[in-house]
């Protein structure tokens, strides 16, 4: 990534946390934008990627291995239950 460029972002699921606390404080950096969501329920995801801002989230996800493949997703922020937690950290590392 260069200086003039922004980190994409991935959320790992779409829970409320997500939806009313991390969207903003992320795209609220200079560098950062949130650019992908995933959840399990594909509807879950779109509906939180539609809601969340003036600018929506682009992408929605129903795996999470389509979420990682995406070459525009720099980062992930893990918004899951707890017990996902472990797998989905070393999915991403």
């Amino acid at each position: 990534m260069s200086s003039n460029e922004s980190l994409g972002w991935g959320l790992i699921g779409a829970s409320d946390i997500a939806r009313t606390r991390m969207v903003a404080a992320i795209n609220g950096q200079p560098d950062s934008r949130v650019i992908a969501v995933m959840s399990s329920q594909l509807e879950r995801a779109q509906h939180l990627a539609a809601e969340v801002s003036v600018d929506p989230i682009p992408r929605a996800y129903a795996r999470l291995d389509e979420l990682l493949a995406d070459p525009a997703v720099d980062v992930v922020y893990i918004s899951t239950t707890n017990e996902r937690h472990r797998e989905q950290t070393l999915a991403a590392a």
